[in-house]
């Protein structure tokens, strides 16, 4: 995957498009002829950023900015209307909505505040990305190397929410501290966002326990799949499942000679793997 790709799958290309579309919208007015063209066109660029971030907003909230768009670019297009009220409305809610969406979407960008309480063990529910392929040490490895912990590693090449229903099955009874790094295979697999959502209710039904503390890594969503960020977020606040936002995961496979393949983690991805997983779950182990 290209840094466009890790972009748009870490959602960061919300805020990008965000403000090249407040920038546009802002500057369009103010320039004629080819200098109106190219902030148009810089605008409709925001647009198109803005909606294949798939960031999980309502769907009604992706529409609405869209004629919003149109909207404005219309009066914009028209030169007898350049003056007209219809430009400046269109462009003054075009610019709340971008301020708005983004000021929704900045809590889902830093890591959650977890209760500090201690678990004495620590179980993954993953799939090959925690697993591991080759002779690679996973990431788990590399962490119970550096800081001295026993993890139970879980994770299954290949695993999808479905399958992992087997991994949770191996978990004991009682308090525990359970990461789950799964559902990449269902993003890039045939899994429809019912049986997404379906399966991912079943898992944490499964896993939920209140003397348990369970953190997951929010899945990078590629352009269309924002009703699976929508289900993953309704039903880990429904298990009280901590959601580690999905930039720090894109963050790892972005790095240099971070994987093996673009995706499955290298030496190095494991290391980086390993630090991120210590900042976010270190404090909780004995």
């Amino acid at each position: 995957m290209n840094w466009l790709s890790f972009h748009i799958a870490s959602g960061a290309s919300l805020f990008s498009g965000a403000l090249l579309l407040i920038v546009g919208a802002l500057v369009t007015g103010k320039m004629k002829n080819r200098g109106r063209f190219f902030w148009k066109l810089t605008a409709s660029a925001g647009l198109a950023f803005i909606l294949m971030s798939s960031t999980p907003f309502p769907g009604w909230a992706y529409v609405s900015l869209t004629l919003m768009f149109i909207g404005w670019i219309t009066f914009e297009s028209i030169p007898r209307l350049h003056a007209r009220s219809g430009v400046v409305i269109g462009r003054v809610l075009l610019i709340c909505s971008s301020f708005i969406l983004t000021a929704c979407e900045i809590p889902h960008q830093v890591l959650p505040s977890v209760p500090n309480v201690k678990h004495g063990q620590m179980f993954i529910v993953g799939d090959s990305i925690s697993a591991g392929i080759d002779e690679n040490p996973t990431w788990s490895d590399v962490y119970q190397k550096r800081y001295g912990v026993k993890i139970n590693n879980l994770a299954k090449p290949a695993a999808t929410i479905g399958s992992a229903l087997k991994q949770s099955t191996l978990i004991p009874t009682g308090g525990a501290l359970i990461l789950l790094e799964i559902g990449g295979n269902d993003l890039l697999g045939k899994t429809t966002p019912a049986e997404f959502r379906n399966d991912l209710k079943k898992l944490l039904a499964s896993l939920y326990d209140p003397s348990r503390t369970i953190e997951m890594f929010e899945l990078p969503l590629l352009p269309g799949q924002a009703e699976l960020g929508r289900a993953q977020r309704s039903l880990t606040k429904e298990y009280g499942v901590y959601l580690v936002p999905k930039r720090y995961f894109c963050n790892v496979l972005s790095a240099p000679q971070a994987t093996i393949d673009g995706l499955h983690l290298s030496l190095v991805g494991s290391s980086l793997m390993a630090d991120l997983i210590h900042a976010v779950v270190g404090g909780l182990l004995k």
